[in-house]
Parts: C-alpha cells; structure tokens; sequence
C-alpha cells in the first residue's frame, strides 16, 4: 500500500472500516492494485488524498448512511472522479446513480444472492443469473482433461396444469402463523355444528332440511337453541346444549383470529394463489436485504419460497408481504417451527442472516431433521465458514464478504465483472457476456477465461420432487 502524502495516479483509493471494507482491501491486495487504504478519514485527510488524483475511490462500508456521505464528499471535492460506492437500499442507490454519473453502486445483496440461488437450485449450478429477461446458471463442465465452466438456460418447469392445480389446491387453508390457525379452527368448529345439527334435526325430527339448516344456523349464532330441544326427549336436550357449548366456543375461536388478522401484519395468506407451499419449496431464513431479495430471485425462477424471519419488527415484512412471499415469524433453529413449514418435503433451506451462528444452528436443526436436504449457508467470517462446513458437512457455504470484496476490487479496478462465486477456496468472477475469469493478477486459473458458453435447457427438478408451482 502507499501512504496519503505519496504519488497516488493509479492508486485505488479505499474508504471504510468494517469487514466489508477489510475484505475489499485483500481482494485488492491480492490482485496487485496499489492501494490507499483510509479506515475513518477526516475532510483534511480525504482532501489531501484526492488531491493526488487517484485512478477510483472505492467506498466499502454496510452502513448505507457512512456510505452515501463518503461518495458526496468525493464528488464535492473530486468532481468526476470514478467512485465505487456500496449501498444495500435501492431507493437510495437509484437516487445516487442519478446525482453522480461517474458512480457505480454495488449491493452486497446483489452479489451475494446469485451465488446462493444457484445451489437451493441446482448442486451442480455455482451461480444462477437473469440478463435481458433470460435465466441463466454456471456450471462446471468437463473441457476435454480439464474443468471449465459454461452457462446453460434454466428453463421454468411448471409441470401440466393439471398437476398445477392440485398443487394449489392441496397448499389451501394452510395456517402458518396463531392467527390464521384460530381463525381456521373457528371456521371448520361452526361449519361442522351446522352440518352435526342440521342432520340429527332431519334424522330425528324429522324436519326439511330448509328448516333443519336454519334452525341449526340460530344455535351457531347464538340465538337460542333449538326449538324441538324444548320438547324433545332428554338425550335431544344434552345435544342440544352440546352444540350450543360448541358453538360458543367457535364463534369465540373466530372472533379472535379475525381481529387478530385484521389489526395485524398478514404476511401469509389462508386462502389464494399465494397459500404457502407445501412441498419443493425452498426455505429462506432471515428477510433482510440478502434474504428479500433472494426469494425474488427463486420466485422469478419457478421455485416457491417460505420465509422464516425472528424479528416481527422488521421492515422488510412490508415489503414481502406487497412481493406475496409467505412470511413465518420465529428462529430458523426452532425444529418445530421448521416441521410446520415442511423441511422434510423442502427442496432446500438456505440460512442467509447477518449472524454466522444463526445461520449456522438453523442448517444444523434442518440437518437434523432432514438428513437428505440441500443446506445452503451464508457466511460472514472464512474461519467460521470452514470450520462449520468440516465439523457438520452442512452443504454449500458462501463467504458472501469475500464475494463482495472481489466484485468491488474488480470494479475499482475497471473490470466490469458484477458477479462471483467461491471455487474450492478460490473467488472467480463472472463477466456481462458469461465468461469466468480469475481476478486480476491473482492465480492463473486454467481453461476458465477461454471456456466457450453452451446455453442448453437441462434444468428439471430434482429426482423424487415435483416440478415447481409457477408464481405471479
């Protein structure tokens, strides 16, 4: 690295000091880039290094305020200099695009959820992408006596429609949360008073079945009971007050699951195309910005999702209930949290929250459960990353922090690869036109930037698993 004071032309400036920026940093060090390397700079300090000329700024920081800040005091002091800029809201990152026209802004979320979509997924797929509105993975392939990789099209297998609609109608009435449970029990409790009155009162009083659904219809609403009860024989009585009792009970049962839903957050709906699903289905756990935008990814890919979020106050609640994605509240290590949402039907969990032991007890509880599960984990720390993979072979590990240092290195460096994934221990980028290549100065990895792109339609569900309900 070189000091603020010396000659800086062709040195990337890095601003930030969080493990987003430590791990750009050695991403940028291991490419070979001369580096100045400012952790907490005053405006004299920043001053002073801009005045160098540096060849790009890159800013590395989680936090979207520290990050806007920094990029603004650039273009202030530097207008026009290119500036890499990390920022997680898109409001925000859409809102910077238009004030600074020499900034590129790059999401960890947008890096991170290519690299986990691909293996919930396919094993075999290392990265799933959507350019141009196509869907397309990579995939190691064999090259002649050595390993390459090519792109192949993901096709959307709905299955026949025949198969489509009984896939919906089985995920009808499906209660994941306390509310809509009440709410079913209340409901199903009443219909079945109803239908258990209205046939004893035809079966033993003989009345019309008009007039036997009526009556039974007062003692649910808790009119009266029925009038045949006033000079019926003693056994007609004790049922009589039974279905009373019954349906006091219900109607009690009803009313609360309707204010329950109706004064809070219905993040999964009972009735409807949108019903959480019951079987192939992948299980995200956590909904900040990596898990949000992760199950629309696998939505627009064919594959329904289940969300598993601890935090009832999270924001981004809104904003998967408006995507229609089916929302659970609770820890993704509850096991029987994870029998309700059927992750031994799933075709994969993938644990994405920000804390590595989180994710980590929720793949050893889906493990558990499921032994056959395709587990994919996100990772913060390689340490933890490798040692949980050795100790409890949870599956897939991404270290999403060294994805994003590589995507960011590369950008600051004038590459236009905004895509990565991890191979064996190494990083390889993915540029706009589907080649993969090392970055820059690092390891010379072989048959990786000559591998020729093959678009082939291969994807199907895993075998044992039905095609995947379309979304809307």
């Amino acid at each position: 690295m070189t000091g603020v004071g010396e000659e800086a032309r062709g040195v990337v400036l890095l601003l930030g000091d969080d493990e987003l920026a430590a791990a750009a940093a050695a991403a940028l060090d291991a490419m070979n880039a001369a580096t100045t390397h400012l952790r907490a700079p005053s405006d004299a300090e920043l001053r002073i290094a801009l005045a160098a000329r540096p060849r790009s700024v890159l800013v590395a920081s989680r936090n979207d305020i520290v990050a806007l800040r920094y990029a603004l005091l650039v273009e202030h002091m530097q207008a026009g200099v290119p500036l890499v800029v990390t920022i997680f809201d898109r409001t925000v990152a859409d809102e910077l695009r238009r004030s600074v026209e020499n900034c590129d802004v790059i999401s960890l979320a947008n890096v991170a959820v290519p690299a986990l979509a691909g293996p919930c997924i396919d094993p075999r797929y290392v990265l799933l992408r959507r350019q141009r509105g196509e869907l397309t993975a990579v995939r190691r392939r064999m090259v002649a006596s050595h390993d390459g990789w090519e792109v192949v099209r993901v096709r959307r297998h709905d299955g026949s429609w025949p198969r489509r609609v009984w896939r919906k109608l089985g995920a009808q009435g499906r209660s994941l949360d306390g509310s809509a449970r009440l709410l079913l029990t209340g409901v199903i409790g009443l219909l079945t008073v109803l239908l258990v009155d209205a046939v004893v009162t035809v079966l033993a009083r003989h009345e019309s079945v008009v007039n036997a659904v009526y009556m039974s219809v007062k003692t649910i609403a808790t009119v009266g009971p029925n009038p045949h009860a006033d000079t019926g024989p003693d056994w007609y009585k004790l049922f009589a007050s039974g279905m009373i009792v019954a349906a006091l009970a219900f109607v009690a049962a009803f009313t609360a699951g309707l204010v329950n839903r109706l004064t809070t957050q219905r993040l999964t709906p009972i009735f409807g195309r949108h019903t959480a699903p019951r079987r192939d289905h992948v299980i995200v756990v956590g909904l900040g910005h990596v898990g949000l935008r992760l199950c629309g990814a696998l939505l627009r890919a064919g594959v329904p999702v289940i969300a598993v979020e601890q935090n009832a106050d999270s924001p981004h609640l809104r904003l998967a209930r408006s995507l229609r994605i089916p929302t659970v509240i609770g820890r993704g290590g509850d096991r029987y949290l994870l029998r309700r949402i059927g992750v031994k039907r799933a075709r994969a969990l993938v644990a994405v929250t920000s804390e590595d032991i989180t994710n980590i007890a929720a793949c050893v509880a889906a493990r558990a459960l499921a032994p056959e599960l395709r587990i994919v984990l996100r990772a913060g720390d390689g340490e933890v990353a490798e040692e949980s993979q050795a100790l409890f072979r949870l599956g897939t590990t991404c270290d999403v922090l060294r994805l994003a240092g590589a995507v960011l290195a590369a950008a600051a460096t004038g590459s236009p690869a905004r895509e990565a994934f991890l191979d064996a221990h190494r990083v390889l980028l993915v540029e706009p036109d589907g080649r993969v290549v090392a970055p820059a100065g690092g390891e010379p990895v072989r048959a990786l930037a000559g591998a020729p792109t093959v678009l082939s339609n291969d994807w199907r569900p895993p075998s044992g698993s039905p095609p995947s309900a379309s979304p809307t």
